[in-house]
């Protein structure tokens, strides 16, 4: 029962959190890999998982997806298309302006 435990509750938890990836779909996608490949299938389920969240953030039309999968139901750190180089040109300006600030205000 101990190991059940650990297998099934504690272990997805904190691996969860660690990679922004849900226990139900840890657990799940052990379950469905084991199931198609094994041992090797539960070894390869998790990295797979992750590696699937990471491109599926990165799509605007898979993002739903990747929210979905994610623990805390948003995707962090990673900027899209356009909107990357709009959030670039803001982090820029701002950056300059506090510079013009700071130098007129010695």
């Amino acid at each position: 029962s101990l190991q059940f435990l650990i297998g099934n509750i504690i272990e997805p938890r904190l691996m969860g959190k660690r990679l922004n990836l849900s226990p139900l779909v840890i657990v799940l996608s052990l379950a469905l890999f084991a199931a198609m490949w094994g041992f090797t299938g539960m070894i390869l389920s998790v990295p797979v998982m992750a590696i699937s969240l990471i491109v599926l953030s990165h799509f605007p039309q898979t993002r739903p997806i990747a929210v979905l999968l994610s623990r805390r139901g948003r995707i962090s750190g990673i900027s899209f298309g356009p909107n990357k180089m709009a959030d670039e040109s803001i982090e820029r300006n701002s950056t300059t302006t506090r510079e013009h600030d700071e130098a007129s205000a010695r």
